[in-house]
């Protein structure tokens, strides 16, 4: 968040920070709580007290952790089930167990070079490109993974999967145009 001299809000809504000596705290809070169009509904729960009034005086750090473990926008909602010690995170309808992929989140590292919007958009663009690599059929998947991922070379990839170089070529360049495909859908470009 930009600081700007006076009291008055941004253009984006929120207030303009409180000038201090020392650097701002820095606080978590849930994306949509800041009016981020993050939840199970595709909307948000934007509370003006959090962005007008204590925007002043912290810096968010906003996380949304179903989106970053992988869910979409929209998604069925969740809650938790079982021991306190041990809960669970499954869907409220299909009964899906979600645990391990929010364990798998809590458990990566977070980067502190990036600001907190673009530790965000990076997680955000993360798992719409794993949402999307589901999508493709286990050949193509596989092939972009080890040629773009991996950067490995069609030679060794041909070797390795004891096909043709031209056909890992051939499942590249439909992977490739697949993936587009599924991220301009999503509105990436």
């Amino acid at each position: 968040m930009v600081s700007r001299d006076r009291g008055e809000p941004g253009r984006d809504g929120r207030a303009a920070r409180v000038p201090h000596a020392e650097p701002p705290v820095r606080l978590g809070v849930s994306s949509c709580l800041l009016g981020a169009s993050v939840r199970f509904d595709g909307g948000h729960k934007r509370d003006r007290f959090l962005t007008d009034v204590l925007g002043r005086y912290v810096e968010w750090v906003p996380v949304c952790p179903e989106l970053e473990s992988g869910m979409g926008v929209p998604r069925e909602s969740v809650r938790l089930e079982g021991e306190v010690a041990a809960p669970r995170m499954v869907g409220t309808r299909s009964a899906t167990d979600h645990t391990s992929a929010m364990r798998r989140w809590a458990a990566e590292p977070r980067s502190a070079d990036l600001s907190p919007a673009e530790q965000l958009d990076q997680r955000v663009l993360s798992n719409l490109l794993v949402l999307a690599l589901d999508k493709l059929s286990f050949d193509h998947r596989t092939v972009f993974v080890l040629c773009d991922v991996e950067e490995r070379p069609a030679p060794e990839v041909s070797g390795l999967l004891g096909v043709p170089e031209a056909t890992v070529r051939t499942r590249l360049f439909h992977a490739r145009k697949k993936l587009r495909a599924i991220l301009e859908r999503r509105g990436l470009r």
